[in-house]
Order: C-alpha cells, then structure tokens, then sequence
C-alpha cells in the first residue's frame, strides 16, 4: 500500500504532525488541534473531510445551540437546586432543576454535555478508570421523579419534545409506546411518503386495496408494480398506510 504523506497538511482544525503507529492496514497521523489537544486519526477520515476537529469544534457547536435555546437560563424565581441520582447513575454526579450535571468528587465542576444523533445531551464521566456515558435526561429524571419504575424498560420523555429542555417539570418516566405517542403528537414521526424509504403513494396503496378487495392476490399485486408480496400485503392488511382511507 503506497504510503501518502500529509505532514503539515491542514484538515479544518487539525494539523498532521507525523504519521502514527498502526497495528492494522489504516494509516493514522498524529494532529495538532487548533485548541491544542493532539489526537490521532485515521488518514481517510482527513482526507474526505468526516474528522476537521479534535470534537472541540461539535462541543462549541452544541454549547451555542444550548445558550441559544435558554434552557440552562437561571430561573429567578427559584434557586437551583441539586440532587443525587444514585438509581441510574453514581452517587458522586447530581442533577440540577436547571437541567445539568455536575461531579462531587475531590474537584467538584459541571459536567459539558454532548449530543447524540437524535439530539439528546449525554456527558461523560470517568468511573473506575473507565470513562462511561450517562443520559441528562435520564439522570435528571431519577434525581427528581425517582428511579424508573420499570428499570431499563422506563424511558425519560420530554414533554415538550425538545431534547435540550432537560429541567425536571419537561420529563416524566413513560413507556416505549409513550415515546412514540410523544413523536406523533410532536409531528416527528415519518408516516408515508415523508419517510426517505417510501416507495408506494396514497394512490398507490388505495390501488393496491381496491384490487385485493376485487380478489387479486398480493402477489400478483406486487409483481404488476414491482414491489414485494410482504410489503403489498402489509398494505392491503393496513398493516402500514393505516393513515390512508
């Protein structure tokens, strides 16, 4: 494999410095990020663009998006309170009715939270040598509504539908099917063709009815328009589409 090689080459915030040691065929580069940190990256991720920063650059972009929404505005009507969280979460990290976290050890400091793909605020703490994740909505749930009545199963919903709303009156413990009731009532769920999967139309799936209702078989349904058998028969059974009349 020809080796490429990008020292002193910039990738958004980082600089390669010099190329790293590898135990398999990826190249990796030691970089230099703008704020400072040095981390090693694989040489593809640089070279498409997918890594520009040490993570500093999605922290400011979350932190802005944070201050921007004025959750973690202070409330002066009330002070903010604390509280451990000791059911879902170590009994050194507490929860704020501001919606944060924050570490009581021997150096106590607010934890900066992250967000994951769907936009929920995690932060990361370092427990037994091992640095592990913990949910801001779910901790703040159980350090003010107590544990989750059905342990894992229990799922923290924002009331609101905004996954940055974390104070304690926006979350309450609810079900799976709770969730999703959340989404439809929120306008979050994809039905028909607002989802990117889509392939059939309204008209489509009123056809498909019309000629299972007249005795066609799915199958012949589904070889007529180039769809499956299952999924022409999950149509005709409102299996899915149940929204189309």
């Amino acid at each position: 494999m020809r080796r490429i090689d990008i020292t002193g080459q910039r990738f958004g915030r980082l600089l390669a410095t010099a190329i790293a040691p590898s135990s398999n065929a990826n190249m990796r580069w030691k970089c230099i990020c703008d704020c400072g940190r040095v981390v090693v990256v694989a040489v593809g991720r640089l070279t498409s663009g997918r890594k520009t920063s040490c993570g500093c650059e999605k922290a400011e972009a979350i932190a802005r998006r944070i201050a921007d929404s004025g959750h973690f505005q202070p409330d002066l009507a009330h002070a903010e309170e604390w509280r451990p969280a000791s059911s879902v979460a170590p009994e050194w990290l507490e929860a704020s009715s501001y919606g944060r976290i924050r570490s009581v050890l021997s150096d106590p400091r607010i934890l900066p939270p992250y967000a994951n793909k769907q936009g929920h605020l995690y932060v990361g703490a370092r427990v037994e040598g091992v640095v592990k994740q913990f949910s801001v909505h779910r901790t703040i749930c159980a350090a003010f509504h107590g544990p989750p009545p059905r342990g894992r199963k229990s799922m923290a919903l924002h009331n609101d539908g905004d996954p940055l709303n974390n104070r304690p009156n926006n979350l309450r413990w609810g079900s799976g099917a709770d969730n999703a009731g959340d989404r439809d009532g929120h306008g979050r769920t994809m039905h028909g063709v607002n989802c990117h999967l889509a392939k059939a139309t309204p008209t489509l799936v009123r056809e498909f009815r019309d000629l299972y209702a007249g005795g066609r078989s799915a199958r012949s349904i589904a070889l007529e328009h180039g769809f499956s058998p299952s999924a022409v028969l999950d149509i005709v059974k409102r299996r899915t589409w149940r929204r189309v009349a």
